[in-house]
Formats: structure tokens, sequence, C-alpha cells
């Protein structure tokens, strides 16, 4: 957390990179205070977004403490329209589709959670 880590947003390259169309919804356990930082990010990678969900937690150490990727990023899913979650962590990805019940695309492993 901290400068080090704004450095890392400000100069990060995509892993995987959509531009064709609008992405729904992204969610992220970035902290609130990167939303600045990651929404430059998207737009410097020409990367749309129609929601961007960041981490609820105060602090990295609240979030190290609080954080169950699966659960936060599946609830986001479930309450969500969207019908399709792409996770390049492949034991997120198989959490994400059981905490919201709705397929999850893991490109990392080729591999489609139900």
């Amino acid at each position: 957390d901290g400068p080090r880590y704004a450095r890392f947003l400000e100069t990060a390259n995509p892993k995987y990179l959509v531009r064709a169309c609008e992405i729904p919804l992204i969610v992220t356990a970035r902290l609130e205070k990167y939303r600045a930082l990651t929404e430059a990010w998207l737009r410097r990678w020409g990367v749309r977004c129609g929601q961007l969900i960041m981490g609820p937690w105060a602090t990295w150490e609240e979030r190290s403490r609080k954080y169950d990727a699966g659960c936060f990023k599946g609830r986001a899913y479930r309450a969500s329209a969207a019908t399709i979650f792409v996770e390049s962590c492949p034991k997120q990805a198989r959490s994400i589709a059981e905490a919201s019940g709705k397929r999850v695309i893991c490109p990392t492993t080729a591999e489609v959670f139900p």
C-alpha cells in the first residue's frame, strides 16, 4: 500500500486485454482510494467499463484480515445482471462460481466453472 503500489498501478501492463466492447462489470480488491489510478489505467489501455466495484476496506491490513476473493467478487457478480465472469486465478474463479451460482471462465487454465 502507498506510493510504491501507486507507481505499480501507473506502470502495470495488462495480463488480458479486452477493448472490443464495454465490459459491464469489473470487480477488484483494490482499495477505493485507488479508484482514480485504476480508472486512469483502464482509460490508458482503452478499456471501457460499465461499473467498477472497488474493495470496501479502509486499509490493506483490514483487507488482508477480512478478504475472501470468491465471496467478495461472487456476491458482486451474483447481484449484477452479468451472465459471465472472467477471472485469471483458478482458485478465485472456482470460488466466485460457487458464491455467485453463475458461470466463471478462467483463461489461465482454460476452465469454465458452472
